[in-house]
Order: structure tokens, then C-alpha cells, then sequence
């Protein structure tokens, strides 16, 4: 609104939205509040805040949409969190998950942890690293250690994996391991 300035804020963008200048975006934006305070709650759009990462202290994600939409996000959220307690208290081991992998993609564990570039061998590792992290819930540090390279490298996976993992080749090996 123009009471603090900050380098990195870029306030034009959201302003432009409410008016053909600056000063008219600012009362345009001014009177979208107004309006929004004085609405029926009904109208409102939810803004509610995520629960943390399985407990590490770990900030939620703020999500915001009418009532219907929260609701199936945070409602997705929970049975994603049921399925990694889950996970846990079976006490799955990556190991074990990697054994199950390997021989559904046509690998063996040894070469599952092998390293290699641009072949059936690289996109499995990366599409195990995302298997692990987004469905299983282990760590890129834990995932790092058992294909032995660091946390860098399988963070850069898991985002790789994801697109990989929606192939034609990756598609019938996830089926076959969906928890």
C-alpha cells in the first residue's frame, strides 16, 4: 500500500490487477479488502495453513481457495501423511523398496546403485529417488546414502524422476509397487 518499501517486492504486478496506475490499483486493492471484510463468510475464500512435516517443526503450506477446494487439498495432505505413518510403522526399509524396484524395472539392486548417464539404469535411479521421497517419505539424505552419492544430486532426482516416472517404460513398474 505503500507505507513500507522493500527492494525485492515487486507490488505492480498485484496492483495492476486493481486499477491503471499505482494509486489506483492501491484504492482498487484498498476497497477488494473492504468488500472481502464486510462479505458473508460463505463468500470468502479459505486460507488455512497445512499441517508441519511429520512433526520436525517443519512449515506447512498455506492453502488458499473456496471452502470445497481447502477441503480436498487438505484432505489429500492427510491421507498422504496416513500413508508415510504408515510406511513407518511397517518399519519398510529402503532396502526392501529397492529390491521391489530393481526386479520390476528389469535391474538388479547392484545396479539399481550404480551410477550412469543418460540410460535405463540413470532414469531408474531418479525415478526410485522420487518413489522414495514422494510416496514412501524417505529423505534425500537417506536416499543418498543408500545409492551412495549426496543430497544435492537426489534432490535434482526426485524432480527429474517425477517426470520420468509418467513414461510409458516407468508407468507399469509404478503400478506394481503403488502402496
Amino acid at each position: 500500500m505503500g507505507n513500507l518499501q522493500a527492494e525485492f517486492q515487486q507490488t505492480w504486478p498485484v496492483l495492476r490487477r486493481f486499477g491503471n496506475s499505482v494509486e489506483q490499483g492501491r484504492q482498487g486493492y484498498a476497497a477488494f479488502m473492504e468488500g472481502a471484510l464486510n462479505a458473508s463468510t460463505d463468500m470468502l475464500p479459505t486460507i488455512r495453513k497445512g499441517n508441519t512435516d511429520r512433526g520436525r517443526g517443519l512449515p506447512g503450506a498455506y492453502v488458499i481457495g473456496d471452502p470445497d477446494f481447502v477441503k480436498s487439498v487438505l484432505g489429500k495432505d492427510r491421507e498422504r501423511r496416513l500413508l508415510l505413518t504408515r510406511h513407518r510403522l511397517e518399519a519398510l526399509a529402503i532396502d526392501d523398496l529397492a529390491d521391489e524396484f530393481a526386479t520390476a524395472a528389469g535391474l538388479t539392486p547392484e545396479e539399481l546403485r550404480r551410477r550412469g548417464r543418460a540410460n535405463h539404469r540413470a532414469d531408474a535411479r531418479k525415478v526410485f529417488a522420487y518413489l522414495c521421497h514422494r510416496t514412501y517419505g524417505f529423505t534425500a539424505v537417506e536416499i543418498a546414502r543408500y545409492l551412495g552419492c549426496t543430497q544435492p544430486p537426489i534432490t535434482i532426482a526426485v524432480r527429474q524422476g517425477e517426470i520420468i516416472s509418467r513414461t510409458e517404460v516407468f508407468v507399469d513398474v509404478l503400478k506394481f509397487l503403488r502402496p
